[in-house]
């Protein structure tokens, strides 16, 4: 029986491919959930996934429980362009509302033209963008200087608005002495499961640390937790200040800090630093993230900050950051959602912020923005469902 229905999905997808520009891609499709119900799409690289099978059926089974109907694709080589195109395929056929990346897939390249975005040696930098997977009408172009990274977006013959949202799980490039990369997905998606049924021990409480330049900044977090610690005195906010907070059981932690892909940089100063390692080593009791830090969220870089707070070993879920300059502004836009009148997931909130925040103005710093962790997930897990449904029906690929 399940044999028949691999087969099935797989003859309709060949022939659905022909309306399509992924003809090219090489992919293995692996499950589809038997239940009608609001559709996402996990796309897993196909080298990882054997070794992670296990934790991704438990997963796929806990989306079930949810209320979701839920496609598996095993990616095994193709280009971004492709893959998007896929993506696209999904949406239009089945309805998803987002897709989640787990494992290493192809990363889009953006680059600002604005001098603003240049280094110090006056040489542009292009930087991941997720947007250019979410965005599935807007026009994306290398118009500029045709190095094969995108430098502009357009809405072409739809909108710069993004039409899904998309949670990426890319743990190739962090660095654990105790764990590999497929460890470190077995271990994300246990920490996931005990969340789900309630089991991981964090105070429903948030932290927002805006160091020194943002310390006049409205946090808005009250619109999703009813208890939140400010800390924005300049005398008190630092690198050992926080380091400490990290400890102190906040189940999301929001800070505004100059920072590098693998370091903040309290005070503006290199010799006051929260280094990837100490995030990594402290193992911080917290669960969310949102990180107005530049570069933090570079999941193309080794040993990026975001990797190490979300794949931290005992807790460490979520991080919403960017891999460009800035991050997220009205922050209350982004809290509302997930506040209890309405509990929306992450993935839900982030898509309603962007559509409302994205403006020409702002484009630079919103291009870089990226989901890490899971982005089914909300502030109030249904604990009471997840236990009926048994992990025994996924299809091994």
């Amino acid at each position: 029986m399940k044999l028949k229905l691999y087969c099935v999905m797989s003859i309709v997808m060949v022939l659905c491919a022909a309306n399509y520009a992924f003809a090219g891609m090489q992919y293995d499709e692996i499950y589809a959930s038997k239940t009608d119900a609001k559709s996402i799409l996990l796309l897993v690289n196909s080298d990882i996934h054997s070794s992670i099978s296990k934790a991704l059926n438990q997963y796929i089974s806990d989306l079930e429980a949810e209320g979701y109907k839920v496609y598996a694709t095993k990616f095994i080589d193709g280009s971004a362009e492709e893959l998007k195109d896929y993506i696209k395929s999904y949406y239009t056929n089945s309805g998803i509302e987002g897709v989640m990346f787990i494992g290493d897939l192809p990363i889009a390249y953006y680059c600002e033209t604005s001098q603003q975005y240049y280094d110090e040696y006056g040489k542009k930098y292009p930087f991941p963008t997720d947007i250019f997977y979410m965005d599935l009408d807007g026009q994306w172009s290398d118009n500029i200087f045709s190095d094969g990274n995108y430098d502009s977006h357009t809405a072409g013959s739809g909108d710069k608005e993004i039409e899904i949202w998309l949670g990426r799980l890319t743990a190739s490039t962090v660095e654990r002495s105790d764990m590999d990369e497929a460890g470190i997905l077995k271990n994300y998606f246990n920490k996931n499961k005990k969340y789900r049924r309630g089991e991981l021990s964090i105070t429903h409480r948030a932290l927002y640390y805006p160091d020194d330049d943002w310390s006049t900044t409205t946090s808005y977090l009250d619109k999703a937790y009813s208890d939140v610690t400010i800390v924005n005195d300049k005398t008190t906010t630092s690198y050992t200040d926080y380091k400490q907070k990290l400890k102190d059981n906040y189940e999301w932690i929001h800070v505004l800090v100059h920072s590098t892909a693998r370091e903040h940089l309290f005070d503006n100063n290199w010799s006051r630093l929260v280094k990837y390692s100490d995030v990594r080593d402290i193992d911080p009791k917290s669960l969310f993230y949102l990180l107005f830090a530049c570069t933090s969220s570079a999941y193309n870089t080794q040993n990026y900050l975001a990797g190490h707070y979300i794949f931290s070993k005992t807790y460490g879920l979520a991080s919403l950051g960017t891999t460009n300059a800035g991050g997220i502004t009205k922050n209350s836009i982004f809290y509302s959602p997930l506040g209890p009148n309405e509990r929306k997931t992450l993935g839900e909130a982030y898509k309603s912020w962007f559509n409302q925040e994205y403006t020409a103005a702002s484009k630079g710093n919103l291009n870089g923005m990226t989901l890490l962790g899971d982005a089914t997930l909300s502030l109030d897990p249904p604990i009471a469902s997840i236990d009926s449904v048994s992990a025994t029906n996924i299809i091994k690929g």
